[in-house]
This record gives structure tokens, C-alpha cells and sequence, in this order.
């Protein structure tokens, strides 16, 4: 039988995985106002970056989308554009803390 110490007290286990309350000092509780501003302070100067980019874009929890659309004559233009978009998008997010995580970003397109 193993016998672990904790802040709690005292817990026996024989090859059992134990959850114990944890006790954090730091971090945001859940339902909390505070995780509502910091979300705030995070993506003011990303959603202020992107619209001055003239992109469009919707800002969720864990998403960012971004919403461009051109004409098909402008299309090498407009990639481009996007391209030093997402660059400077980028570096923002890491000067804030934050990642852009390129294995999950996708690109999606409509034509008519």
C-alpha cells in the first residue's frame, strides 16, 4: 500500500488513481467576472489589429474566424494581403501571450 501527504491530509492507494481537491493560488474562478475582463484584455488590441487590417471577424472563447471576401480578379492581390494579415496577426497574438495555432487554421472559400 502507497501512502501520500497532501495539504489535506493523509490518502491510501494500492494501484488507485485519487482525486484530491486542489487548492490553486492563482488562476480565475469559473462563472467569475474577472474571466470576462481578461477575455476583454486579451482580444481588444487582436480585434482592433484585425479591423484595421479590413478583415472581418468573429472572436469566440477559443476561435478567432476571420471573414475576407474578393473578386476573382483580385485574387493574387488579395492573397497576398491576407498572408501579411495573418503574419502581423501572428506576431501580435505571441507579443500578447497568446497562440496562433497553425496546425488548426484553415482556409475555406465560396465562389458564386
Amino acid at each position: 500500500m502507497n501512502t501520500a501527504q497532501t495539504s489535506e491530509g493523509q490518502c491510501e492507494f494500492d494501484d488507485v488513481q485519487v482525486y484530491l481537491p486542489c487548492i490553486f493560488s492563482c488562476g480565475v474562478p469559473q462563472d467569475s467576472v474577472l474571466g470576462l475582463l481578461l477575455f476583454i484584455m486579451y482580444t481588444i488590441p487582436l480585434s482592433t489589429l484585425i479591423s484595421f487590417l479590413s478583415l472581418n471577424h468573429l472572436l469566440c472563447a477559443d476561435d478567432t474566424e476571420l471573414l475576407f471576401s474578393f473578386h476573382p480578379p483580385d485574387f493574387d492581390l488579395s492573397i497576398t494581403h491576407l498572408q501579411n494579415a495573418l503574419q502581423r496577426i501572428s506576431s501580435s497574438m505571441t507579443a500578447n501571450l497568446l497562440t496562433l495555432d497553425t496546425s488548426k487554421t484553415i482556409s475555406a472559400h465560396r465562389t458564386q
